[in-house]
C-alpha cells in the first residue's frame, strides 16, 4: 500500500491533478470538464445555464474562437476567450428545454479553437424535458 501511495505522490508532483495525467496519457491538448453535463429535468421552454471548465494542457495559450449556437443550445456568450497554459477557463452553456419534445435528450456541444492539434472539441449535454403541466 505504501508503494502505491509513493507512486501516487510522484504522479501528483509530476503531472498535478489526475486529469492532467490522463490528458498526457491520451495526448489531449485541451479538454472539457465535465465531458458529459447532466442538466437533469426541466420544464418545456425553460432555459438552464451551467458552466464547464475548458482545460489547456499545453505550454502555450489556446484561444476559444466560437462554438455551438442554435435555438436550443449556445456557448457563444463567453467567446472568444483565451485559456492560459496549464489552467482552465469557465465557459457558460445555455440550454433551452424545447417545447413539444418531452423525454430525454442528448446534444453535442462544440467549441472551435486555434490549437492545430484540436481545432474542434466536443462534449455532451443531457437532460429530460418534462412536458406535463
Amino acid at each position: 500500500m505504501s508503494l502505491f501511495g509513493a507512486l501516487a505522490g510522484v504522479a501528483w508532483w509530476w503531472f498535478g491533478p489526475p486529469a492532467a495525467a490522463l490528458a498526457w496519457v491520451r495526448g489531449d491538448v485541451i479538454t472539457v470538464s465535465p465531458a458529459i453535463v447532466d442538466l437533469k429535468q426541466g420544464k418545456a421552454g425553460e432555459l438552464k445555464a451551467v458552466e464547464v471548465a475548458v482545460w489547456n494542457w499545453t505550454e502555450r495559450p489556446i484561444r476559444l474562437l466560437g462554438g455551438t449556437g442554435n435555438c436550443s443550445c449556445t456557448v457563444l456568450d463567453d467567446l472568444p476567450a483565451l485559456v492560459p497554459p496549464h489552467t482552465h477557463k469557465l465557459v457558460r452553456i445555455r440550454v433551452r428545454y424545447l417545447p413539444g419534445t418531452g423525454g430525454e435528450f442528448t446534444r453535442t456541444v462544440t467549441l472551435l479553437t486555434d490549437a492545430k492539434e484540436a481545432r474542434i472539441i466536443s462534449f455532451l449535454v443531457t437532460g429530460v424535458v418534462d412536458s406535463s403541466g
